[in-house]
């Protein structure tokens, strides 16, 4: 096993936010440099594009993260977490990797210094992104969870209360079950969902980017369509220009009767005049995403479809308008809903009125009934009510917010008519 030194000594959380007090490595140590001096390639990436809109995340934001896990960890009286590559992983470490076969594992206690176990032919690639961490390596055909084992043990958290990550697989947590038996396995959510649901200004500049970079997108593909195109060349015509404008990203794209089905998938029907378009759509910037629904009518208006359009429209304001903080999700998803009910067509609004989004499309916390939480300033949701007719058509209206001490501001341009294009 290899173990190498990262930066900072053992109250490096406050050095951490200062970027001050780097500890002293061993002869044999190879140095590794921050994350942000080169960053991961494609391939390796869970949320892959680094973007020209604007700067990676910086090192003080990372280690203002940590810092603030383990404050909720010694709240919350668990000894440690434990997480395998996944979004969660990414918040807390800035390492984009992939989970595989192979154990990768971060390891945050609640008070010293946090451990990334990996495999040992991984290490120069972990080393350039983990600046904060100590690594502890194992090689093939070594029993990778005896190293985590060790690691748990040297962190003094091998049998006590270790948070797991909820993502984590079936068969990781047997094997950590096997290796520390004495250990209680808890969920960690609550302590990530309660950090990731308010975002830092940094995590809203990238937002609005990415917000900016499909409203672009869409503006410039919406008066393309042309008779005859397919749903799946409209999607890979938005998807090429997200990727034009310097962004990943991608989505929905249904037209006529299809628009009915909320979560339909591209097909080959063609586009004609008369037909009701639905584009959903999201980019990402350094791995946060924006989620915007657009509804038009192609060549030809439609009194019934303008109606519809008008009452979606009024729905998501209502939500708007009744969001703020201490409000909760229910009772926005309920102002919302009221609007279409007392339309009339309350039997095809389907689906909630929508949902928090950052580094994933979906994410905590949810706008529906039955959701007691309360919404907090810095938290970031969509609001998506729709109507849809099955058979004939649908309309739904997407928008991205940020809730502020004063209210609910969009981090969208938001619609005020229905577009012909």
């Amino acid at each position: 096993m290899q173990s190498r030194r990262r930066f900072l000594k053992s109250g490096f959380l406050a050095g951490a936010v200062a970027l001050v007090g780097c500890k002293q490595r061993e002869p044999s140590e190879k140095k590794a440099g921050p994350a942000t001096a080169e960053p991961a390639k494609p391939a390796d990436s869970t949320h892959p594009h680094e973007s020209p809109f604007s700067e990676p995340l910086m090192q003080e934001e990372f280690a203002r993260r940590l810092a603030s896990a383990q404050k909720l960890l010694i709240q919350a009286k668990i000894s440690g977490l434990f997480l395998t590559p996944s979004t969660n992983f990414y918040y807390l470490s800035g390492m984009r990797l992939h989970r595989s076969e192979r154990l990768t594992a971060l390891l945050i206690p609640a008070r010293g210094e946090p451990v990334i176990v990996a495999p040992a032919f991984e290490a120069e690639r972990v080393g350039r992104q983990g600046w904060l961490f100590n690594l502890k390596t194992w090689a093939e055909g070594e029993d990778s969870f005896q190293q985590m084992r060790e690691a748990l043990l040297s962190l003094k958290i091998a049998s006590r209360a270790i948070g797991i990550e909820p993502t984590t697989d079936f068969e990781t947590l047997l094997n950590l079950r096997r290796v520390v038996p004495g250990a209680s396995l808890v969920s960690a959510a609550a302590i990530l969902d309660r950090m990731r649901m308010i975002k830092s200004p940094r995590e809203l500049e990238f937002m609005r980017k990415a917000v900016e970079g499909v409203t672009r997108a869409m503006d410039r593909v919406l008066p393309t369509l042309t008779s005859g195109l397919t749903e799946r060349q409209a999607a890979r015509d938005i998807s090429t220009e997200i990727r034009r404008l310097g962004g990943d990203g991608g989505g929905l794209v249904q037209f006529g009767s299809n628009t009915a089905v909320p979560h339909g998938e591209p097909t080959d029907r063609k586009l004609a005049p008369g037909d009701v378009v639905i584009f959903d759509i999201g980019m990402r910037i350094e791995g946060y995403t924006s989620d915007i629904t657009r509804t038009c009518l192609y060549k030809e208006r439609n009194a019934e479809v303008e109606k519809i359009f008008d009452i979606v429209l009024r729905a998501q304001r209502a939500g708007q308008a009744a969001a703020s903080p201490g409000v909760t999700c229910e009772a926005v998803d309920d102002a919302a809903r009221r609007v279409i009910q007392e339309a009339g067509y309350e039997q095809y609004f389907t689906h909630r009125l929508g949902h928090g989004l950052g580094l994933d499309g979906h994410e905590k916390p949810y706008l529906v009934h039955g959701n007691k939480t309360s919404l907090q300033p810095g938290m970031t949701i969509t609001m998506e009510p729709g109507i849809y007719i099955p058979g004939k058509f649908g309309v739904r209206i997407e928008d991205d917010f940020v809730i502020m001490e004063d209210g609910c501001k969009p981090l969208s341009t938001l619609e005020t008519n229905l577009r012909l294009v």
